[in-house]
């Protein structure tokens, strides 16, 4: 049977950012573009470990679930238009979420997936939003079913977008720890110092956000946001900058010093290989009038507190919370509402080093970006819709 058309949620903007290829001494510099955002979505529901269990290659449950999670990352990738890597800028802004939204009467979670498009013409870009949703459809894994949102009615409830634009809710948002590197003197830091730690993986790290969410009394959206980018030359020449900085320092006779240089150095290196296909990625946490300090905290640590393997250097480096200020309130919204990418909040980067705190590689992405297995017993306290009992061949 044919798969019913999503519900296309489309705003109109008269001043969107898009960037114009161009990366100065200030940072990557945008257009202001008139136009349209095109929303669509549409619930996640994972299959059932009784559908599951029968196809794994592995001999243990661990293997089923890393293969899950490897198909994920394969969905990630999949966002990339290589296509678009001489051009530097995707015009049309195709970003996709993934939100985890509770209503606050229930157990009962929705994990929707929603997909972001943007154009000058209202039916260009309603023509595209549901291009991307058939593409997303393909490559969605096959351990997860997509049921699109296919009234207005459906897509404001179960997408928590109806949550997101009410006008007495907050917003705040979960960002990866900066510092700088420690110098014997205070007055001797230097822009160079600035260290900016990755989330880290867990398997199992959004279970706690699910537990929380689902026994809040009040609704609340955490809502992941990925957008596909290229790396600029210069950005990749001021990576290497960091990362000479902090060899350097990995060469000083202070204990302190050295140990965080070579840190720092394995970091940015790290950075220097992996991020020639990146992703903008943001993490908010909304809910009515004020956010549950359990849910920031919970959201912060499934993101900070890695497994321990390969990563013992900074097992926890810590996260950042961020509140809109009145000024800043505008920007926020329009981020956790259509996907977008703006700049607002204290950062401590100097300003050609500032997208850093925000790009990932497929890793950094797969972090954040969490669909949920469910596994035989269920997750305790958590309700999330799964797919048919038995499958048909």
């Amino acid at each position: 049977m044919k798969q019913q058309s999503p519900y296309v949620h489309i705003v109109h903007s008269s001043a969107t950012r898009v960037e114009t290829g161009v990366f100065a001494p200030s940072g990557v510099l945008y257009s202001n573009t008139p136009g349209h955002h095109a929303l669509v979505a549409a619930r996640v529901q994972p299959e059932r470990y009784e559908v599951l269990a029968p196809r794994r290659w592995g001999w243990i449950e661990g293997d089923l679930l890393d293969e899950v999670q490897d198909r994920v990352g394969r969905l990630i990738a999949c966002q990339h238009d290589v296509g678009l890597q001489s051009m530097l800028s995707d015009a049309h802004l195709r970003t996709v979420g993934l939100r985890y939204v509770s209503s606050g009467d229930s157990q009962q979670l929705d994990i929707t997936l929603v997909g972001k498009v943007f154009a000058p013409e209202r039916e260009a870009a309603h023509a595209l939003a549901l291009n991307w949703f058939e593409e997303i459809s393909l490559l969605l894994p096959h351990d997860y079913s997509l049921v699109p949102l296919v009234s207005e009615q459906e897509f404001m409830r179960h997408s928590g977008q109806a949550l997101l634009e009410a006008p007495s809710t907050q917003t705040a948002e979960i960002r990866r720890f900066e510092t700088f590197r420690l110098q014997p003197r205070q007055e001797d830091v230097q822009e160079t110092d600035y260290l900016v730690y990755p989330f880290l993986w867990h398997r199992h790290a959004m279970e706690q956000v699910w537990q929380v969410m689902a026994s809040h009394t009040a609704p609340a959206v955490v809502s992941v946001t990925l957008r596909p980018v290229y790396l600029y030359e210069a950005e990749e020449f001021y990576l290497g900058q960091l990362y000479e900085a902090a060899t350097e320092a990995a060469n000083s006779d202070q204990a302190a010093e050295r140990i965080q240089g070579e840190l720092a150095a394995r970091i940015y290196a790290d950075y220097l290989r992996t991020w020639k296909q990146p992703y903008l990625v943001r993490v908010q946490v909304t809910a009515p009038d004020k956010i549950p300090g359990a849910l920031t905290r919970a959201t912060g640590c499934a993101l900070a507190y890695g497994s321990g393997s390969g990563q013992e250097d900074y097992a926890f480096p810590g996260y950042e919370v961020l509140v809109p200020d009145a000024e800043e309130e505008a920007l926020a919204h329009k981020n956790v509402c259509l996907l977008e990418m703006n700049d607002w909040g204290r950062d401590q980067a100097a300003p050609p080093y500032r997208r850093f705190r925000y790009l990932a590689d497929v890793r950094g992405a797969r972090c954040v970006f969490q669909l949920p297995f469910v596994p035989k017993e269920g997750i305790p306290g958590v309700l999330i819709r799964q797919g048919a009992k038995h499958k048909e061949s």
